[in-house]
């Protein structure tokens, strides 16, 4: 598929305006917006976002691949709870994929519901 009389390559710039904000002790919500424009390179096809906990039992990192380019935020679902984690997202093209974007850190809620505390 001819891009613009190049080749289509990777992503350039990171998905920007990356945002994460605690929707409970097990879950948080990351936001971004596309990529600048001029620095797609390409049609994006999908969005990934890894994760790791700072400070938590689990250190691995994650990566939750596929998402689709219609989506402009994630759930992340399943973790842990009180825990810091940094979040980074990336955008792909058919190539394959872009920076990541700068780390974001956030921190799950201690317990699920926070209003009698």
């Amino acid at each position: 598929q001819d891009y613009g009389g190049t080749a289509q390559s990777t992503p350039s710039a990171p998905p920007q305006k990356v945002m994460c904000v605690s929707m409970g002790s097990t879950t948080v919500r990351v936001s971004w917006v596309p990529p600048p424009a001029d620095s797609r390179n390409g049609v994006i096809t999908q969005y990934s976002v890894a994760y790791e906990a700072v400070d938590g039992e689990d250190r691995g990192r994650h990566v939750v691949d596929g998402i689709s380019r219609e989506h402009s935020s994630w759930d992340l679902v399943g973790l842990e709870k009180w825990t810091e984690y940094r979040v980074w997202v990336r955008a792909h093209t058919d190539v394959g994929p872009g920076p990541e974007s700068s780390p974001v850190l956030v921190r799950t809620d201690e317990a699920e519901n926070l209003y009698f505390q």
